[in-house]
């Protein structure tokens, strides 16, 4: 059997597969879900929302923090600089 027919032959395979799959109705996943393992989906959709908000807040507060940085930086700069100008008189 050469490599073309060979090619053939598998398609031809895997066509008439497919047609069986689809006529007797059997399907890779199964379509019906239990009531217990809808209920854990609900409850870690709920959480994975939660912790959505969490990060948010996190990287909110992050960022103002970082920008909040170079203004309290020169605060002390100038607090420093005071401090030494007391000194020095």
């Amino acid at each position: 059997m050469n490599p073309t027919e060979m090619v053939v032959a598998i398609v031809a395979i895997v066509m008439i597969a497919s047609v069986m799959r689809a006529k007797y109705g059997h399907s890779r996943r199964s379509q019906q879900v239990e009531p217990a393992d809808q209920a854990e989906n609900l409850r870690l959709r709920e959480e994975v929302k939660e912790l959505k908000e969490r990060l948010k807040v996190l990287e909110r507060i992050t960022v103002e923090k970082e920008s909040s940085l170079p203004a309290k930086s020169t605060t002390f700069a100038t607090a420093d600089r005071a401090d030494t100008e007391a000194v020095k008189v």
